[in-house]
């Protein structure tokens, strides 16, 4: 039903759907996407609750998985359509456990009708974080063909840790796949300048790079120690 519901409603530029995306994505048509960006549970296998004092205060999030979060009806398609996808799924569940095994199908769902309505020169970023992004990788390889992973960014960032037999948890992945070998990247729209430096002499120096190595020793030492916030 919400299959021909989509179908039929006419759709504007900034539309804004509220639903479950495997059903919305299900009633789109194919090659109609440039861009996806998808920031999705991330199977910490914990309880998620907005903060006190919040617009969205009451609000909780489950970010723990079942096979019943799965939707069935894809399951069929899946194993005929990607016999080897369905069979690494499985043994993600002799390996890990079952509820990754659940969420990996509950994604991979997703990612396959994402794929569909991405056109030839389009990109997907996938932003997760280590408990699953090694699994997720196998995962869009399936899907979107290994040849076509383009980047993993790591998103680094700063904040208290509890952490004491071990590295702080202070880092998310976002793993970057085009549709094909044409796809668009407009890297104008994305970079940025180095930072300035403040050197002794009360003068600006400026950072850049060629073939990643700095060109200027002392500038690299100041580089080294500057904390980037």
């Amino acid at each position: 039903m919400l299959y021909k519901e989509f179908h039929m409603t006419k759709r504007t530029q900034n539309t804004l759907y509220t639903n479950d995306n495997l059903y919305v994505l299900s009633g789109l048509n194919s090659g109609l996407v440039d861009l996806i960006y998808l920031d999705p549970p991330f199977n910490k296998n914990q309880m998620f609750s907005a903060p006190i004092g919040s617009k969205a205060a009451g609000a909780s999030f489950k970010d723990m998985w079942i096979w019943k979060d799965v939707d069935e009806y894809y399951l069929d398609s899946l194993a005929d359509k990607f016999p080897a996808l369905a069979d690494y799924i499985l043994s993600v569940g002799e390996v890990h456990s079952k509820p990754m095994m659940a969420y990996l199908t509950y994604m991979v769902q997703r990612i396959i009708e994402m794929h569909r309505v991405l056109k030839e020169t389009g990109s997907l970023y996938l932003h997760c974080d280590p408990t699953a992004s090694h699994y997720l990788k196998l995962l869009l390889d399936f899907v979107f063909g290994q040849n076509n992973f383009r980047n993993e960014i790591i998103w680094c960032y700063t904040g208290p840790s509890g952490a004491r037999k071990n590295f702080p948890a202070k880092h998310d992945t976002i793993l970057r796949y085009s549709k094909s070998d044409i796809y668009l990247f407009n890297q104008d729209s994305i970079r940025i300048p180095y930072k300035s430096l403040h050197t002794d002499k009360g003068k600006d120096a400026k950072i850049w790079k060629t073939e990643g190595k700095l060109q200027d020793e002392t500038i690299r030492q100041q580089y080294e120690s500057v904390s980037w916030n």
